[in-house]
């Protein structure tokens, strides 16, 4: 599709609980997105998006944003509000670094950073202890200091999956 935009009209959709507007040519998420407190599923990716509304991390009802293949390079800071959120996908975007508030979701269990140009990770990882699936993919960096491996998940609960990246020589 070549859909990039929507009728603000969609504002009173109070009930919407997924929102599927992949595949197509969005630079920026509706405003209107913000106005939908019992939203649950966001997949907007595979488009142009380059910014994430800061009120998107008001809606706590979030269990799953898909916003890879876009050309985002920063999340809203206060992404780690989102307490219910349990799949955040980033991947094939611009990130440089990934933000320290990650370490505050405490549902979730799957985190895609891969195809970024992300050369550390943060140490606030380790209180990440629902999470089960950790991706970065191919680091752009001669060495890959991730922080997160080295993390013991305490409550015993889930076996980690990081997959590790292959390096890129510069």
């Amino acid at each position: 599709n070549q859909i990039s935009s929507l009728p603000a009209s969609f504002s009173g959709l109070a009930n919407l609980k997924l929102l599927n507007i992949a595949r197509n040519n969005f630079t920026e998420l509706p405003a209107w997105l913000c106005l939908t407190p019992r939203m649950e599923v966001i997949d907007a990716s595979d488009n142009k998006i380059t910014s994430i509304p800061e009120c998107l991390t008001t809606i706590t009802t979030l269990k799953e944003i898909r916003l890879n293949k876009n050309a985002l390079s920063n999340l809203p800071e206060n992404i780690g509000d989102l307490s219910s959120l349990g799949i955040l996908d980033v991947s094939g975007n611009k990130f440089s670094e990934v933000p320290a508030s990650l370490g505050k979701l405490v549902a979730i269990r799957e985190l895609y950073f891969d195809d970024n140009q992300v050369t550390e990770v943060p140490a606030a990882g380790c209180t990440l202890k629902s999470l089960q699936k950790l991706s970065f993919g191919t680091i752009k960096s001669p060495c890959y200091p991730i922080v997160w491996a080295a993390c013991s998940n305490s409550s015993g609960s889930a076996s980690w999956a990081i997959r590790l990246p292959r390096t890129r020589r510069k």
